[in-house]
């Protein structure tokens, strides 16, 4: 095909230039900001080539660390991401055949390592999330694996949420050599922020995905609710193993707040119109319902009240629009009644004591808890 291409992209076309320079010219390509259908078909004529060169270059800056101590800065690898994501999103029909498929799997277990930078290691996962969506098999056993191990706690390590965690060190994968040395992590440690934005990504990303809603579910459950609420996914029976030592004995607030604000939109969802199929899925265990019931209820019970008010707010509304709901499709009728009668339940709690939780780590604050027998303080 003849390109009508910018001047940026005519080193890339040279096979008589190395993979590095080949590469920074599709880099710069790509942030001159060329027209989709140029670029689409400039990467997918060309889309071996793309990988190949991405991978060369991966290996070049290795080899130039070990031989010279000379690394890329972050910014530059970020930018080699950028070419990687823009080639896989660009020739998915491939992807969906397994095109380089044991190879992209490395690739994402190198730069997942968790002695990389997290800056990386962040873009990384996001590219993985992608690929996920394109392959769309929920009975591909190596992708669920490559969650299912850790990698988004890998994501977030160290100095993040898990720090030291059993977990963590058990199920992230560690791969001998590779780019591990290459852009440590010893200065660009994680933070709890950094695990709260991933996690939101990962969550945005879902929201995203209604269709799919099934299949990312069970990976969000599997992973980032089997780690943050252990206690709870095993006393609904979402988990049969011990989850007391590996895993994070309390969820931080900032976290518990943007899972809430996720429950809950998904409570709006299943009660909206032409959402029957969705409520089916969701609450089709009564598991499923009994974890976002417990787990919101949680919330109302750590949260500060006035801080999050909105999540308090947003609950409170999902039923009312129960009980003024019209014309509700018969199929999730019996067990979305259970659940919102649930939800109300946790809500009633702001207002009577609250019996003894193993899932809330403080007493109620509300002033009934001081009351006697009588109703007198």
């Amino acid at each position: 095909m003849a390109y009508k291409l910018n001047k940026k992209a005519e080193a890339f076309l040279d096979h008589s230039n190395g993979c590095l320079k080949r590469l920074k010219s599709l880099q710069s390509y790509l942030d001159s900001s060329p027209a989709v259908e140029e670029s689409s078909a400039l990467f997918d004529d060309n889309f071996s080539q793309v990988y190949s060169v991405i991978l060369d270059s991966l290996q070049q800056h290795q080899h130039l660390y070990e031989k010279k101590g000379t690394k890329p800065s972050i910014s530059e690898i970020l930018s080699h991401l950028a070419v990687f994501r823009k080639l896989l999103l660009t020739v998915k029909p491939l992807i969906k055949k397994k095109w380089q498929y044991r190879s992209i799997l490395n690739l994402f277990e190198q730069l997942l390592d968790y002695r990389i930078h997290c800056r990386i290691r962040s873009a990384v996962f996001s590219i993985l999330l992608h690929f996920i969506d394109i392959m769309d098999d929920a009975a591909d056993v190596n992708l669920l694996s490559l969650l299912k191990r850790g990698v988004i706690w890998a994501s977030l390590y160290p100095g993040g949420l898990l720090e030291g965690t059993e977990y963590l060190r058990l199920s992230a994968p560690v791969t001998e050599g590779g780019f591990s040395s290459l852009w440590a992590a010893n200065d660009g440690n994680s933070t709890t922020h950094d695990a709260i934005e991933l996690v939101r990504s990962v969550l945005v990303f879902v929201d995203e995905r209604k269709d799919g809603f099934t299949f990312w579910w069970s990976i969000i459950s599997s992973t980032i609710f089997r780690v943050l609420f252990p206690k709870i996914m095993l006393a609904v029976g979402m988990t049969s193993e011990d989850c007391q030592e590996g895993f994070i004995d309390q969820c931080p607030p900032e976290m518990q707040s943007v899972i809430s604000e996720f429950l809950i939109r998904w409570c709006e969802t299943i009660l909206g119109d032409g959402n029957a199929c969705l409520a089916g899925v969701l609450l089709e265990h009564s598991v499923h319902f009994e974890f976002m019931v417990e787990c919101l209820g949680n919330s109302y019970q750590t949260l500060d009240h006035y801080e999050h008010v909105d999540i308090l707010q947003r609950s409170v509304n999902v039923y009312v629009r129960w009980i003024q709901g019209q014309n509700r499709p018969k199929v999730f009728n019996e067990s979305t009644q259970k659940f919102v009668e649930k939800l109300c339940f946790q809500l009633s709690l702001l207002f009577y004591p609250r019996p003894p939780s193993i899932y809330v780590s403080r007493g109620s604050d509300c002033a009934d808890d001081a009351m006697g027998p009588n109703g007198k303080m």
